[in-house]
């Protein structure tokens, strides 16, 4: 028996089929291309249609009485499908009985290669036997080796797949045979049914099943100061640290002091997805410009969303990013630490796949779809000793490794 994947929902799959190689002792052997020997890639909800190949390398003319084929976590037998309805396909429990109760099946069977089903539909499914001397001919339709060929369809459920190498084997056997009468046959080198793996009526397939994941990023890029007229622009790096803005307190009603900050979703899995909408929760002290922020909507006072990049498809690897612009809000005791919180709250995929790592919207910190942005607003009395002693603090807490501050003061 060979088992090979030949189609995974519409797409053919053409190069999973063994190569038929018989050696100058008159032995059959199967050989497939290295890739074909990989588990194939596939996607939840994806249908996979297995073919299960039975040859006769013996002697005598015989039928496939049973074909068996299990019941492996993360597929879903189908029982409605026609392809599974075509070669009669059905469901087993653990002590040999059939059901309609997939929960309770262990196995699926089919009689469909049988003697008497094959008679049945008028179809000739005798397995002719094997001869090494002789050749495949074309013109005669004979086959050597003979064989027959059945399918079996299983769905890809995501929830259901087993472990973190995220493979899973179907396994088919060989559970019964019969010689061209009908009349039970012991096979040379097998036990049907006995599921014993190196015999030669049983095989697998593998598959492994891809998984989603996007992550978000936020930075602060940029700090707008206006005073007195005049603006100017600081621009922050990524590795800039906590970002520390002194205002003067003869001017905290005057001094406009806006926040830029990019949210960068990353597609780390290995299937293509969307962030179809963002949330930003605004920190109390900072507040929403509708002006500068047109592809944001605000639901709530500290709440606003985008779905500026759902219909941005990003594949493995890839990036995209949003900005957001945020207002300090003037006041005496405004002052502080301030930390700017983005989530991804919807995202979606071709295979409606869930994020391997994170659930949208829940707002769980350790999770890789939610980050933050801080920056620390302070009054300045724009003296120059001040200035000096916070120039001191700043290398002191550098030296110690505690924490990076990046200082703007204006006077």
């Amino acid at each position: 028996m060979q088992k090979f994947i030949t189609k995974v929902d519409d797409k053919n799959i053409t190069d999973r089929e063994p190569t038929v190689v018989v050696d100058s002792n008159g032995k059959i052997k199967f050989s497939v291309s290295p890739e074909a020997k990989k588990p194939l890639q596939v996607e939840n909800e994806d249908v996979i249609i297995y073919t299960i190949r039975v040859y006769n390398e013996g002697n005598i003319a015989g039928y496939a009485k049973e074909v068996s084929d299990n019941l492996p976590q993360g597929l879903e037998f189908l029982a409605d499908n026609e392809t599974n309805k075509k070669f009669g396909w059905k469901l087993y429990d653990k002590d040999g009985n059939e059901t309609t109760d997939l929960k309770q099946a262990v196995t699926v069977k089919t009689d469909y290669l049988s003697k008497e089903k094959s008679e049945e539909r008028k179809e000739n499914n005798l397995i002719g036997p094997f001869d090494p001397n002789e050749k495949v001919s074309n013109e005669s339709g004979k086959l050597n080796p003979d064989y027959r060929d059945i399918q079996i369809a299983f769905k890809i459920v995501e929830s259901a797949v087993p472990g973190q190498q995220r493979i899973i084997k179907n396994i088919a056997e060989i559970s019964d045979d019969q010689d061209e009468n009908g009349d039970p046959v012991d096979d040379i080198d097998s036990t049907p049914g006995n599921n014993k793996d190196g015999e030669d009526d049983i095989d697998d397939e593998e598959v492994y099943v891809k998984y989603f994941d996007l992550s978000l990023q936020k930075d602060l890029t940029k700090i707008i100061i206006t005073e007195n007229g005049a603006t100017r622009e600081i621009s922050v790096s990524a590795t800039d640290g906590l970002q520390k803005v002194e205002i003067h307190r003869k001017r905290i009603n005057s001094t406009i002091v806006k926040f830029v900050y990019n949210i960068t979703i990353k597609n780390e899995g290995e299937i293509a997805g969307y962030a179809t909408q963002i949330t930003d929760y605004i920190p109390e002290g900072l507040e929403f410009i509708p002006a500068e922020n047109s592809q944001w909507t605000q639901v709530s006072t500290n709440v606003i969303t985008t779905n500026a990049l759902a219909e941005t498809r990003l594949e493995p690897g890839q990036t995209a990013s949003v900005q957001v612009v945020l207002k300090w809000i003037n006041g005496d005791n405004n002052f502080g630490l301030k930390t700017n919180v983005a989530e991804i709250s919807e995202d979606k995929n071709d295979s409606n796949t869930p994020d391997i790592d994170s659930t949208p919207n829940n707002r769980v910190p350790t999770e890789d779809d939610i980050d933050d942005a801080q920056v620390m607003l302070t009054i300045s009395t724009g003296t120059a000793p001040t200035y000096i002693a916070l120039t001191t603090t700043v290398i002191t807490i550098l030296i110690s490794g505690i924490v990076l501050i990046k200082k703007f003061v204006l006077i």
